[in-house]
């Protein structure tokens, strides 16, 4: 099984006090690994079923509002 829980909290480390300076901290590299972090971890949820979304997709949906609000798109297109 993935480690969802060293996932979220690499995002959670990433995203750590982005709120406070808008982001501005954050390079385009950055951006891009947190974006892309966030859609492997829901592709992950989506393969590993309901369950996984049940325990996690709280914390995730906090972490994609997170990353929303600073601007960061995590539906890579």
């Amino acid at each position: 099984m993935i480690n969802v829980e060293l996932i979220l909290s690499q995002l959670e480390n990433a995203l750590q006090g982005v709120t406070e300076s808008g982001g501005e901290q954050l390079s385009e590299d950055d951006r891009i690994a947190i974006a892309e972090m966030i859609v492997d971890l829901q592709m992950q949820l989506d393969m590993v079923g309901e369950e996984a979304h049940t325990r996690f997709d709280a914390r995730l949906n906090a972490l994609k509002a997170i990353a929303e609000s600073v601007g960061l798109e995590w539906r890579l297109r």
